[in-house]
């Protein structure tokens, strides 16, 4: 199983954030399928019997599908589950979400103000483009912004 889930991580890895993410019939069914595969890696996460590494890529998988379906749900999801196994490092994707929120700053004009806790993205209007960022008690944190009509 291990050598399963470090697989699809590395493959989750590659996809853009979003790609999975789009309006049609066919990714319904996707999105179905993709909560049950959710479903079955938070069982993993709880299931005392399951050991540290197993949780770990579960958590990881979980991480890399929010971030491919542009799931505000799976983050949630998540940050919940961490908040009772602080244990598991997710260090490495709370440093790629810095990235990705970075690289999205630095296209910032020198003029536009930006305040992390405000509620703008690109000095646009709440309502344009809202942007949040969710603590958790262990002080991890996760950007999701809405782009469009999707959420990364």
């Amino acid at each position: 199983m291990i050598s399963s889930l470090e697989h699809f991580i590395l493959t989750l890895k590659e996809a853009k954030p979003g790609s999975l993410h789009t309006g049609d019939r066919q990714s319904f069914v996707l999105d179905a399928t993709l909560n049950n595969v959710r479903t079955f890696l938070i069982e993993l996460i709880n299931d005392k019997d399951s050991d540290n590494k197993v949780k770990t890529l579960a958590f990881k998988m979980i991480f890399y599908l929010g971030l491919a379906r542009s799931s505000v749900e799976d983050f949630l999801f998540l940050i919940s589950l961490h908040q009772k196994n602080q244990d598991i490092d997710l260090r490495e994707e709370l440093q790629m979400l810095r990235q990705l929120e970075q690289s999205d700053l630095s296209t910032l004009s020198e003029d536009t103000k930006y305040d992390p806790g405000e509620v703008s993205y690109l000095g646009q209007s709440p309502t344009e483009m809202p942007i949040s960022i969710l603590k958790g008690e262990s002080s991890s944190e996760i950007l999701l912004f809405k782009n469009e009509d999707s959420w990364v």
